[in-house]
């Protein structure tokens, strides 16, 4: 930061003072909702509504994730409505509706019928409608059926790759990039000719270069030698580099070496370390090395090392570097952890891997007095370091390890095997609770698509007959599954997939639904893989709380208390602000419990969730919320607007209100969601807050933040987007599911699918209300 700035330490500070201008010649305003699926059709005449009528409520089945019900809806609408004025949206979403069904159809023969039939539903889109805003939308889904079909051997399908490589027309760049990323699924040596052509031939050299990107990243070394050829002979410097850089990647992919890292905290206990560890001074120690699997010998070493002087070791994070999407778009990206006082980040241009050595510099940055630390490093496979600054009594831990990655034996190329910490750490406390089982245990093998779920399995060996499942079960022991069609579900437990029957089986179980809220504990949990909500649960364990749908996520840590105005105060676990922040009518409080008391001292409304203040329209927006009134009743859920002068006036954007009696039984003070350990800085001009402690997941399109909060300034005004956010890179844009995207100005936008611009992020949009 090249600013300095004078930071407020939350929970030392009680923020009072608020002008009387604010809270009283100011006129109360109402919160702006932007409703961009307005139901205009209720002023059509009657046939156009019904019309509207029959495709929306096709269409709502697609954003249900119901398929079949989708692809009856579209079906029945394209035949009653055969000059319907969204013929060719409705075209579209039957095909995809038939492409997700064939995910589920039994059998090589069900699964090319669905997948032909929808080619033909493209096929008419295709031609029929070539001005249509979902033309470019159907020749993308149409590629990737077509390699879909390749690969299940209908070579009649060859035709339609290479018609799109060959394109010419005004989407001509985005349907040969959209070609280029369906070929990379099929094998190099029919591949490699379709981006030698577009590589040497195409005269647009920003096609070129994201050519030779897809080439380095996915054909790897079977596309070294056109890359080398590439890096020389291109009559675009661009070209040229992107080709050269690619090389070296390659070449750091074949060494054998990642960098492990830890990120921890701790206390001091003894002051006696104040010398040892003088505050300010990054600390470097080598300890012999740990194996990567044994974390918890590793982290006995470490507090060794501090004399056990210090409070148990509270880790925020982990990771391994290089990962893939290291190397993605800007050279620079790097992922910022936050620690103790610290924030810090290991550098991605100073990081140099061989076979026998990693060098780096890592850089810590204080985040109340701006100062930056910096520390290169050294490291190979015969010691560890230990990176230490303390800030008070409080120490940032950095752990770096020398990580040789082991040659694999052919597994299906649904299986990688790496440690992986997962984030279900409250479903497996439970679990050990009601069980006795094994609390958290560490994850040796991703099976990352297996009939459409990914699963983090506690098992360390396999035999080839358990890998390919040649018993007609997988046993995974201690795992984790997640659907991958059906997000949100999770079933946790003692694993075991059936194949020949389709269905997942957790012993000593618990099923969660989309919603993050438990749906079942049970000695045994049978769960359909395609459809997860048709579960049954053998001797299940009631769940005794009350208020057991309501979620809580632990006890919310008060590090800041907020005074408003008289009455109102505001408890957030955000522990630092900058003052500039208070100037501003948009406060973001993260995590917070909000007390509104003015009207009785003494029996307070409660506001529980993501916490965010219009200071210009005097009001509370709770984002993930739990509303109580002062009997201690939960009264909504969800977005909820509230006035800071009378909150029983509450508004809910979007949840849901009960009428009859439902207590808040606990007293403490909870969470509504996981903590944000991560910040991502600099994503295409955003901050993105997310609550993975590990790497986000990357693909060559995308950034998988899960749960985060996004922030920016643009144009005057201050932008928060919170919910469940995916980047898409090369469209610079955000798709966030069951979100908000709040401005300072007050204005609200709301649903279950936004899409908002990078760029501009007042060009958003609602796709599903």
């Amino acid at each position: 930061m090249k600013k300095t700035r004078r930071t407020l330490m939350g929970g030392l500070l009680i923020f009072l003072g608020i002008s009387a201008a604010q809270f009283g010649a100011i006129t109360e305003s109402e919160v702006v909702l932007r409703d961009r699926n307005a139901p205009a059709f209720l002023y059509l005449d009657q046939e156009s509504s019904d019309e509207l009528g029959r495709f929306f409520g096709a269409k709502e089945q697609v954003f249900k994730r119901r398929w079949q019900q989708a692809r009856t809806g579209f079906e029945a609408y394209l035949k009653e409505y055969p000059k319907g004025q969204f013929r060719d949206e409705a075209l579209y979403w039957l095909a995809q509706s038939l492409n997700m069904l064939s995910k589920s159809a039994g059998g090589e023969g069900h699964i090319i019928r669905f997948k032909e039939n929808a080619v033909s539903k493209l096929n008419e889109l295709i031609q029929q409608f070539p001005k249509s805003l979902w033309w470019d939308d159907g020749m993308a889904l149409r590629l990737d059926l077509a390699v879909e079909l390749v690969m299940l051997g209908q070579d009649e399908y060859k035709p339609y790759l290479d018609e799109a490589v060959r394109i010419k027309g005004e989407n001509e760049a985005a349907i040969k990039l959209q070609a280029l990323n369906s070929l990379v699924k099929l094998p190099p040596d029919f591949t490699l000719p379709f981006f030698q052509r577009i590589i040497e031939t195409d005269p647009d050299p920003n096609i070129r270069k994201q050519a030779v990107s897809l080439l380095g990243r996915f054909l790897s070394q079977r596309g070294e030698e056109l890359l080398e050829k590439t890096s020389h002979s291109d009559n675009d410097p661009e070209v040229r580099e992107e080709a050269a850089a690619w090389l070296e990647r390659i070449h750091i992919q074949t060494i054998p070496v990642q960098l492990q890292y830890y990120v921890y905290s701790c206390r001091i206990l003894d002051e006696s370390l104040n010398k040892q560890y003088p505050a300010g001074k990054i600390q470097v120690t080598s300890l012999p090395p740990t194996p990567t699997s044994d974390i918890g010998s590793l982290v006995d070493r470490v507090k060794e090392s501090l004399e056990s002087k210090v409070s148990p070791l509270v880790k925020s994070s982990n990771g391994r570097l290089p990962f893939y999407g290291y190397f993605a778009g800007d050279r620079q990206s790097m992922i910022i952890h936050g620690t103790g006082d610290y924030r810090l980040w290991i550098r991605p241009d100073k990081l140099k891997i061989t076979a026998d050595q990693i060098r780096g510099e890592v850089r810590f940055w204080h985040r109340k007095t701006n100062k930056e630390l910096n520390q290169i490093f050294r490291l190979n496979n015969e010691e560890e370091k230990v990176l230490a600054v303390r800030s008070g009594d409080r120490i940032s831990l950095l752990i770096l390890q020398f990580a040789e990655v082991e040659a694999k034996a052919e597994v299906p190329k649904a299986i990688e095997t790496k440690s992986h910490d997962t984030l279900s750490g409250k479903a497996w406390q439970r679990l050990a609770q009601i069980f006795s089982t094994e609390s958290e245990p560490v994850h040796h093998t991703k099976f990352t698509d297996l009939m459409g779920w990914e699963i983090h399995s506690s098992r360390e060996s396999w035999s080839e007959a358990d890998l390919t499942g040649q018993s007609g079960k997988y046993d995974f022991g201690q795992a984790e599954a997640m659907a991958k069609q059906l997000e949100g579900w999770k079933l946790i437990g003692q694993l075991v997939l059936l194949k020949s029957e389709r269905r997942l089986i957790g012993r000593k179980a618990i099923l969660i639904n989309p919603e993050g809220l438990t749906a079942a504990i049970g000695d045994e949990i049978m769960v359909p893989v395609d459809r997860p909500s048709n579960f049954k649960v053998t001797g299940p364990r009631k769940i005794r709380d009350t208020d057991s749908n309501i979620p809580d996520y632990g006890e919310l840590e008060v590090n800041g208390v907020f005074t408003l105005k008289p009455g109102v105060k505001v408890n957030t676990a955000r522990e630092y602000f900058n003052v500039e922040e208070f100037d501003k009518p948009l406060i973001n409080f993260e995590q917070s419990k909000a007390e509104l008391r003015e009207n009785d001292p003494y029996r307070p409304w409660i506001l529980l969730g993501d916490v965010f203040w219009l200071k210009n329209q005097k009001r509370l927006i709770g984002f993930g919320a739990i509303l109580v009134n002062p009997d201690r009743e939960i009264k909504a859920q969800g977005l909820i607007s509230i006035p800071l002068s009378d909150p029983a006036a509450f508004q809910v954007l979007r949840g849901r209100t009960w009428t009859k009696k439902q207590l808040l039984l606990s007293q403490n003070e909870r969470r509504t969601r996981y903590f944000y350990p991560c910040l991502n800085s600099n994503v295409q001009g955003w901050e993105v807050l997310t609550t993975r402690h590990d790497t986000p997941s990357f693909s060559h399109a995308k950034i998988d933040f899960s749960r985060a909060q996004a922030t920016r300034s643009h144009n005057g005004k201050d932008w928060i987007l919170v919910g469940q956010i995916i980047l898409m890179q090369r469209q610079r844009h955000f798709i966030a599911r069951q979100a908000a995207l709040i401005n300072s100005a007050g204005e609200i936008v709301f649903g279950t699918e936004i899409q908002v611009s990078t760029d501009n992020p007042a060009d958003h949009k609602v796709i599903k209300r």
